[in-house]
């Protein structure tokens, strides 16, 4: 065979490959199953004469090379995202979901997460935050979250993102999606969370204000999630405390409180968030007092369906206001 035509077989070989590993969503079980399945143990004292025919070994070195080389996986799923352009509404986006989540998978692991940035993944992801389909907005969006989590490396990289950034906040503002709403909450706490510079860069684009702006119309699961951020950011940078007191973040988190009937677990978050605020701060002491939520604590308290730890934060919180 010339050197041209062997190229030619090894080229739509892989190409096989490529489509039969993802069309079956192999797993390294999966290919350790096919394995076995190939090379049956015949009898413990006789050598094992099957042997994989040369299709299936050519696939199962394919398949394992790709499960050793996450990022040589993740560059197929970008390259599958970029045809997501041409898809138009009320097609099928399984493929494209499929792709974000899988992404998402690999960027549990810190190291992967920082060769996904070094190869442009950041930026790759980018136009997927504003595309039409709120299932992709929001899978988007969390790459971004998973990417930044406890990463300082993908965080600090994430500050020069401007677009990135910009597109995430106004997603919080403006998008009509409860779920693309709650991702990019999520990614945001994960990119500016535990990061003293972050402050800086979250002041710039005015998160604060933006965050609090959507809690006034959004869930409970979304106000437990931006409560535990901004809760963060008060144990982290004391500092911020007044900035949040002008916001009227006080009186926000005393009416959410407020309007709950029952203390459940999501009330958790809320309920440290004003811890969070009012210690060692007599301007946010003085605004809780003025929404009635020291009575209104007096009160439930008394429920026996409350649970110890929920009861520990709200005798915490009583002692401070009765001062």
């Amino acid at each position: 065979m010339s050197e041209t035509n062997k190229n030619e077989s090894d080229t739509s070989s892989n190409d096989d490959n490529d489509k039969r590993f993802h069309e079956r969503d192999m797993t390294l079980k999966d290919v350790l199953k096919l394995t076995q399945k190939a090379l049956p143990r015949e009898s413990i004292n006789e050598t094992c004469q099957t042997k994989l025919n040369r299709e299936d070994y050519g696939f199962v070195q394919y398949a394992m090379d790709m499960l050793a080389n996450p990022i040589a996986e993740i560059k197929i799923k970008l390259n599958t995202l970029n045809s997501i352009q041409v898809v138009e509404p009320g097609d099928n986006f399984s493929v494209y979901e499929e792709s974000l989540d899988d992404i998402v998978g690999y960027l549990c692991d810190i190291d992967i997460a920082k060769d996904f940035e070094k190869i442009g993944g950041f930026k790759e992801i980018y136009p997927l935050l504003k595309h039409f389909n709120p299932s992709i907005r929001w899978r988007a969006a969390a790459v971004y979250a998973e990417c930044s989590q406890n990463h300082d490396y993908c965080q600090i990289k994430l500050f020069e993102e401007k677009e990135v950034l910009a597109e995430l906040f106004n997603l919080l503002k403006n998008d009509p999606d409860s779920t693309v709403k709650f991702k990019a909450l999520s990614a945001v706490s994960c990119i500016f969370r535990d990061n003293k510079e972050g402050l800086k860069v979250l002041m710039e684009y005015d998160g604060l204000y933006i965050l609090i702006n959507a809690m006034e119309c959004e869930t409970e699961r979304f106000n437990s999630k931006a409560a535990f951020f901004l809760s963060c950011i008060c144990e982290s940078n004391p500092e911020v405390k007044d900035k949040l007191i002008e916001t009227g973040y006080a009186e926000l988190l005393s009416k959410l409180i407020i309007k709950q009937n029952e203390f459940e677990d999501r009330i958790e978050n809320l309920l440290l968030g004003i811890e969070s605020l009012i210690r060692d701060n007599n301007k946010a002491v003085s605004a809780v007092k003025k929404t009635g939520l020291l009575s209104h604590l007096n009160k439930v308290r008394t429920q026996t369906s409350i649970e110890s730890y929920i009861l520990d934060i709200i005798q915490r919180l009583v002692e401070i206001l009765a001062t």
